[in-house]
C-alpha cells in the first residue's frame, strides 16, 4: 500500500514555481487584512476576559500575550482541585516556551506535570509536545534525533483516537521520522494532509513538515513547494512562528529569486519582531544581510545596466544631432544654392523680358522706318504720276524732300543710336575713358566717329559693308577711325578689345 502510494506521488505533477510564488504574493497582499481581522476578534475576546480563549488567540500569533494568558490559566487552575485543568494550563505554559525557543523552561514545566488522573486527551498532548521538544532542540542543535523522541510518540500513538485521523497520521509520521524512514514519514504526513483539507492551521503543520522531509532528502523544489504552501496557511491563520516564510524566502534566493524572497524573508522578520521568538529571530537575520546584500547586487547591476542605457542613448542623441547638423547644414547650403539659382533666375528672367522689350522695340523702330520709306516712295510715285498727267516735266526734275537721300540718312542715324545706346548705355563713356580728348556726343546720339566702332561692337568689321550701312564712303569710314585712334591713350588693341570686344 504505501509503495503504491508513493508511486501514485511520482505521475502527481508538482505546481509551477510561478504559480506558487503568485499565491505567495497574493497571500502577502492581503497579509494586513489577515492581521486586522485577528485584531478585530481579539477585541471581541477581550470583553469576555476569558484567559482559555484569549491564550487561544494569542498562540503562535504574539509570545508575550499568549505568555501572559498561559499564567493566568496556570494561576486559575491552580486555584482549582481540576487535575485535568491544571495538568493542561501547563501544557499550554510549556507550548509557549517551546514556541519562544526557551527549551529548557518548557522541559521544567513538562517536567512538573503531575499525569496522575488526567484524561487520555491531555497525557497525548502531553506525550506528543514531549516530542516535539525533543524535535525542536535536535532541529536548532543540528544533531540527530534522540531515541526518546520516537518513544514519546509511540506513547501519544496508542492513545490517539482511532477517529482523530490528523492525529494519527501525524504521530506515525513522527515515529517514522525518528526511524529515518523518509518514505514512510512522507506517506504519512500526505495522509494527515488529506485528511485536514479544509483546516488551515492543519495544513500548514502538514505542509511543514512535508516541506522538511523533502528538504532533507535533497528535494529543493518540493521543499520550496511545501514551505511555499504552508507560508501561505500562516499568513490566512495569521501564525508568526516564521518557520515557513523563512525557509521559503531561504530557498526563493538560492534560485535566484530575490524579489520575492527579499518581502518574504521582511514579512518573516517583521513577525519575528512581533511574536518575540528569539530564536526565529536569530534564524531571519542570519539570511536577511544575505539578501539585503544580493538585492543591493541586483539593484547596483540594474543602475549599471540602465547608466550604460543612459549612456548609448546619449550617445546615440549625439550622433543624431551630429547628423541632423549636418544634414541642415548641408540643407542650408542647397537652399542657398536655391536661393543663388532662384536669383540667377529671377536675374535670367529680367533680362530676357529687357531683351524681349529691346526686341519689340527694335521690331517697332524697323516698322516704322519702313512704314515711312514705304509712304515716302508712295507719295513721290503719286507725284510723278500727277506731273506726267499734267505734262508737268519740269515739276518731275525737281525731287520733293521727302525722298531726299540726306533726310533718310539722318533718320537712319536717329534710329541706329537710340537702338545701339539701349543695348550699350555706357559706351560712349567708355570710349571717352580710353582717350586723350573725349569726343562730344549729344544726348541719345552717338558722334559720326564712334557709329563705326558701334558697328565693330555689333559684329560688322568689315570696312565696306560699315560704309555700305552708314550710307557713306569707305574713305570716311577710314577717316573716322584715324580720328579715334589719334587720340587713344592706349594701344590700338587694347582699345578694341575694351569697347569692340
Amino acid at each position: 500500500m504505501l509503495n503504491t502510494f508513493l508511486l501514485t506521488l511520482l505521475f502527481v505533477p508538482l505546481p509551477s514555481l510561478e504559480s506558487d510564488i503568485v499565491s505567495l504574493q497574493k497571500a502577502l497582499d492581503n497579509k494586513v487584512q489577515y492581521e486586522m481581522s485577528k485584531e478585530q476578534a481579539i477585541a471581541k475576546l477581550r470583553s469576555n476576559k476569558d484567559p482559555m480563549q484569549l491564550y487561544k488567540a494569542y498562540n503562535s500569533y504574539c509570545y508575550d500575550s499568549a505568555y501572559h494568558y498561559a499564567q493566568e490559566c496556570v494561576m486559575l487552575s491552580d486555584r482549582s482541585d481540576d487535575r485535568n485543568q491544571r495538568a493542561d494550563s501547563r501544557l499550554k505554559m510549556a507550548y509557549t516556551y517551546l514556541s519562544g525557543g526557551l527549551f529548557q523552561e518548557a522541559e521544567s514545566v513538562l517536567n512538573g506535570i503531575d499525569l496522575q488522573g488526567v484524561n487520555t486527551y491531555i497525557r497525548m498532548g502531553y506525550y506528543s509536545l514531549r516530542g516535539q521538544l525533543l524535535y525542536d532542540v535536535a532541529r536548532y542543535q543540528q544533531t540527530p534525533y534522540p531515541p526518546q523522541m520516537r518513544k514519546y510518540y509511540e506513547q501519544a500513538l496508542q492513545l490517539v483516537s482511532p477517529s482523530d485521523t490528523i492525529g494519527y497520521w501525524s504521530t506515525l509520521a513522527q515515529i517514522a521520522r525518528a526511524d529515518g524512514q523518509r518514505e514512510k514519514t512522507i506517506y504519512c504526513f500526505e495522509r494527515a494532509l488529506r485528511a485536514g483539507r479544509g483546516i488551515v492551521r492543519s495544513e500548514a503543520i502538514s505542509f511543514s513538515s512535508l516541506a522538511q522531509e523533502y528538504l532533507e532528502q535533497g528535494d529543493s523544489a518540493q521543499a520550496l513547494h511545501y514551505w511555499i504552501q504552508a507560508a501561505i496557511r500562516d499568513l490566512e491563520y495569521t501564525v508568526k512562528e516564521v518557520t515557513a516564510m523563512q525557509q521559503a524566502a531561504h530557498l526563493l534566493f538560492a534560485q535566484g529569486r530575490y524579489d520575492i524572497a527579499a518581502r518574504a524573508i521582511r514579512s518573516a522578520y517583521d513577525d519575528a519582531q512581533l511574536f518575540h521568538a528569539r530564536h526565529r529571530q536569530v534564524e531571519v537575520g542570519e539570511i536577511l544581510p544575505l539578501i539585503d546584500q544580493q538585492q543591493l547586487q541586483q539593484m547596483q547591476k540594474q543602475n549599471r545596466k540602465e547608466r550604460i542605457l543612459y549612456i548609448c542613448l546619449v550617445a546615440i542623441l549625439l550622433v543624431g544631432t551630429g547628423t541632423l547638423l549636418v544634414l541642415l547644414r548641408k540643407l542650408h547650403s542647397h537652399n542657398l544654392l536655391l536661393v543663388e539659382a532662384q536669383e540667377q533666375n529671377q536675374l535670367a528672367n529680367i533680362a530676357l523680358e529687357q531683351s524681349n522689350h529691346l526686341k519689340e522695340t527694335y521690331l517697332a523702330t524697323m516698322l516704322s522706318a519702313e512704314a515711312e520709306h514705304t509712304k515716302a516712295v508712295e507719295r513721290y510715285v503719286r507725284y510723278v504720276a500727277r506731273c506726267a498727267r499734267e505734262k508737268n516735266w519740269n515739276d518731275v526734275q525737281a525731287v520733293p524732300s521727302y525722298v531726299s537721300k540726306m533726310w533718310h540718312r539722318a533718320a537712319f542715324y536717329r534710329r541706329f543710336d537710340t537702338m545701339f545706346l539701349h543695348l550699350y548705355p555706357r559706351f560712349v563713356d567708355e570710349v571717352n575713358g580710353l582717350l586723350s580728348e573725349p569726343l562730344e556726343a549729344r544726348r541719345g546720339a552717338l558722334p559720326s566717329e564712334l557709329r563705326v566702332f558701334a558697328m565693330m561692337r555689333l559684329g560688322i568689321t568689315d570696312n565696306e559693308q560699315m560704309a555700305n550701312v552708314l550710307s557713306c564712303s569707305l574713305s570716311t569710314v577710314h577717316t573716322y577711325k584715324a580720328r579715334v585712334y589719334s587720340r587713344l591713350k592706349c594701344s590700338k588693341e587694347a582699345f578694341l578689345r575694351e569697347t569692340c570686344g
